[in-house]
């Protein structure tokens, strides 16, 4: 099962791990760097501000689904009367809103993926929570993500 998750929790990922000087994959020879915890606190802000920008989005989407939703029965209830008009006013709001559903799923599947992430590394030891992600992050970019 591939994890897929957004370019935004990508990106917030590879700026955090380059924050703490683990952006590249692990030499399995070499002992690793060790970590701090102000690189901890760092990488968690990181993901913190990316869960708040996940949260506004979230947010619009929701906003703009009841808004559509509300359009179209709107129109709907004014064209009641004219059965074409009815057609294309019903196939339209219907894609925009499976449009906005597809959107929100994504947008709360990043959602999940950052509290699991947030939650899991809160609790650990500084050098735990840098392989965690660093683990999740690598293997997320490699089409792993099991």
């Amino acid at each position: 099962m591939t994890i897929k998750v957004s370019k935004g929790l990508q990106s917030a990922l590879g700026s955090g791990l380059r924050a703490v000087d683990q952006a590249a994959a692990p030499d399995l020879g070499k002992a690793s760097g060790g970590s701090t915890e102000s690189g901890k606190q760092e990488m968690l802000r990181i993901l913190r501000k990316q869960q708040n920008v996940n949260a506004s989005f979230l947010w619009v989407a929701l906003v703009l689904l009841v808004i559509l939703f509300g359009v179209g029965g709107g129109l709907i209830y004014l064209y009641r009367e004219q059965p074409g008009v009815l057609t294309v006013i019903l196939g339209g709001n219907l894609f925009t809103l499976l449009a906005v559903i597809d959107w929100l799923r994504r947008l709360w599947r990043d959602k999940s993926v950052l509290d699991a992430l947030l939650f899991t590394v809160s609790g650990m030891a500084p050098e735990d929570a840098i392989k965690v992600i660093s683990t999740f992050y690598f293997r997320m970019r490699s089409g792993q993500g099991n």
